[in-house]
Parts: structure tokens; sequence; C-alpha cells
């Protein structure tokens, strides 16, 4: 495997990543020890296409800033920051996601299975692929299905919190919530022609939200 960042200090660390060249190893870590925290910034589109990626250690985290991460692996991690978009793309048809990301993140084929996890930008579901609940996911940004969200078992919640656009082009069998429990009112649309619900499926439309249907919707 391959480490970024062995902080056993109590100084924080700060590294970059650039350079066009393959990242294979079986596990890449951002952060490890019992120090300071390590921050690593990613300075151009990366592709990992090892088996586990992750970020460790209480303070430690990676920066996409605003460039692309791929991951053909089978298991992400850690805490995420910047503003450009992670690619979920298993070379296995299947990968783990655990974490809070900021960036967006696109499922572009095979199946994310994950509990409890945040992603902060815009959230991009490919025809054909799936999002698989386990848990609580919050997606704070934009959110475009064109595959599926399901959920092998369980009671599972997708919150959709922040303000922003709901597309529903494929299907989504989970219960909704719309918006926060708490914190600033958000605005929110709802639109697109897929298929929502599913036996026993709720919605859940929260006091701080307003939510504007942009075509008919059936529920």
């Amino acid at each position: 495997y391959f480490v970024f960042g062995f902080n056993q200090s109590i100084t924080p660390r700060s590294q970059v990543v650039t350079g066009t060249g393959a990242w294979s190893p079986t596990e890449l870590y951002f952060g490890a020890g019992q120090g300071g925290a390590t921050t690593v910034t990613l300075m151009n589109d990366m592709t990992f296409a090892g088996s586990i990626f992750s970020t460790k250690g209480q303070f430690s985290s990676f920066n996409i800033g605003a460039n692309t991460l791929t991951h053909t692996g089978s298991s992400f991690g850690g805490t995420v920051n910047g503003t450009g978009t992670i690619r979920m793309q298993p070379v296995s048809g299947t990968t783990t996601f655990s974490g809070i990301v900021a960036p967006g993140m696109k499922i572009v084929s095979g199946t994310v299975s994950t509990g409890s996890s945040s992603v902060g930008g815009p959230l991009v579901i490919d025809s054909g692929a799936a999002l698989s609940l386990t848990g609580s996911f919050f997606a704070r940004g934009d959110v475009t299905v064109n595959g599926t969200i399901g959920q092998p078992s369980g009671i599972p919640v997708f919150y959709a919190v922040g303000n922003g656009t709901i597309l529903n082009n494929g299907s989504v069998g989970t219960d909704v919530w719309f918006g926060p429990t708490g914190g600033t009112p958000v605005l929110q649309n709802l639109g697109g022609g897929g298929t929502w619900g599913g036996t026993g499926r709720t919605w859940y439309l929260m006091q701080r939200s307003t939510v504007t249907l942009l075509n008919d919707v059936a529920f």
C-alpha cells in the first residue's frame, strides 16, 4: 500500500499530488499515524485503479480542488474537500462509499453501496448505475437520477437537504426527506419523468423546505 502524510508529530503537514502517471496500489491512504493533521491537495485530474482509497486520521483530509478524481476500486472512504467531481466506476461492478465529501459525485457505472455518507456538490447517477443505501445519505446539492437509488433492506433514508433541483428520470425506491431538519430554510425544485416510491416508502416535506414541482410527478 501507499500512504501520503504519515504524520507522527503534532505539527500539521501539507502535501500536493501532481502528474499524469497511473495510481494502482492495492491500498492508498491519505494521512495516518497518531500525530497532527495531514492535508493532501490534488493538482490535476487523477484516476485511482487500486482497491481501497481512504483518508485516515481524525483531522486528515484530501482536497481535489476543481479536479476530477476517478475511483475504479472496491472501497472509498474518508473526508474529501474541494469543488471538483468524484467519478465512481468500479471495475468489479460494486464499490462501497463511506465518508463526507464536499465535491460533487457522479456514479458512472456499477453500484455504489453506502451507509451514513454525505455529498456536498451535485450528485449524478448515470443510466444503468445505482446508489444502494444501507443507512442515511445526505445530498447537499443538485440531484440528477438517470439510474437507480434503492435499498437492499432496512429503512435507510435519502436526505435532500440543500438548495437545488432534484431531477428523477430513473427510479428512486427509498424514503426521501426534502429539506433540513434545522438551520436555514432552503428552496428546492422537483421534477423528471422517473418513478418514485415502492411498498411502504414515504416522502417527508420538512418545514424548512419549499418544494416546487417542475412537471407532473407520480408518487
